[in-house]
């Protein structure tokens, strides 16, 4: 095997991946269930607040894993912008198909 073939196999697999609606199933999936973390817990209060709402431990946790500030996290973005990459990916995957059905050709 050659290595051209090995990243035209890799390139394969991730455009794939991209295409899939599994993908954006489960995207979905997964920033629905942040986004209740992020609407049960209050974003954007005091370190104080948070310390008497949960105490320091938890505190602290919440902060290693920037869930104080859920929406404007980089795992939150990163999760918004991998769908988008997917929707596009899906999009351009399925547009001559769908061009061919509103523009008929005769």
């Amino acid at each position: 095997m050659t290595k051209g073939n090995d990243t035209d196999s890799f390139l394969s697999s991730i455009w794939r991946l991209l295409i899939s609606i599994r993908l954006t199933v489960i995207l979905l999936l997964i920033l629905a269930a942040t986004s209740v973390i992020g609407t049960l817990i209050p974003q954007g209060a005091s370190p104080a607040d948070y310390i008497m709402r949960y105490g320091e431990i938890v505190y602290r946790l919440l902060y290693a894993f920037d869930l104080l500030d859920m929406y404007h996290s980089w795992f939150f973005r990163l999760l918004i912008g991998l769908l988008a990459v997917n929707i596009i990916a899906c999009t351009v995957k399925r547009f001559p198909g769908i061009w061919k059905i509103v523009f008929p050709t005769k």
